[in-house]
């Protein structure tokens, strides 16, 4: 459902440059790159890309608490079953703030965006 709304948005901002004089915009697909995370986890640094770092169940998604938190979340992607931990917070704001990296579509005119660094892995 994320994909189709992202291929359906694209093709929305599209024609409204096309239509519009000035138009312009920037569009990062986050649900592809969260995607490539789980799918290739060890390329992005992590030790899973499925398991998430607090919680019980196969992957770890449900009833996280105290507990049940992993020692290293950053060899993780996932905090809980639906929160990035602060390594994939990181990783994704980096690729946002900086424009670069696969996910960005964008069409404007001299527009100027702020840019971040990232510096690895949070200690």
């Amino acid at each position: 459902m994320a994909a189709l709304h992202n291929k359906k948005l694209l093709q929305l901002l599209v024609e409204l440059s096309r239509q519009l004089s000035g138009f312009q915009y920037s569009f990062y697909d986050f649900f592809s790159s969260i995607k490539h995370r789980v799918i290739k986890s060890k390329t992005y640094t992590f030790e899973t890309g499925m398991a998430a770092c607090c919680g019980t169940g196969s992957v770890n998604g449900t009833s996280c608490s105290t507990n049940n938190v992993c020692a290293k979340p950053e060899d993780y992607l996932f905090f809980d079953g639906k929160q990035l931990t602060q390594e994939g917070n990181l990783q994704v704001g980096h690729l946002m703030g900086s424009r670069s990296g696969s996910g960005w579509t964008e069409q404007s005119e001299g527009a100027s965006f702020p840019s971040f660094e990232y510096y690895g892995h949070v200690s």
